[in-house]
């Protein structure tokens, strides 16, 4: 059984505002390691990490997929 691991950030220091052009360390990190990141601010979005307000929606898509 796969452990799904979520993570929610106020990305304070701003490593995901780079997004992929210019990775940080742990951009990387969120995006090989985690199912999902979600920030509280504008950062730059990919199929891992994104802005806050779309975890209900991937919550509710994940919940129809089982």
């Amino acid at each position: 059984m796969h452990v799904k691991g979520y993570f929610i950030t106020a990305d304070e220091d701003g490593d995901l505002v780079k997004g992929m052009t210019n990775p940080t360390r742990n951009r990387i990190i969120v995006e090989h390691e985690l199912d999902g990141t979600y920030a509280l601010r504008h950062i730059s979005e990919s199929e891992k990490v994104k802005a806050f307000p779309k975890l209900i929606d991937d919550l509710r898509a994940l919940v129809r997929k089982r």
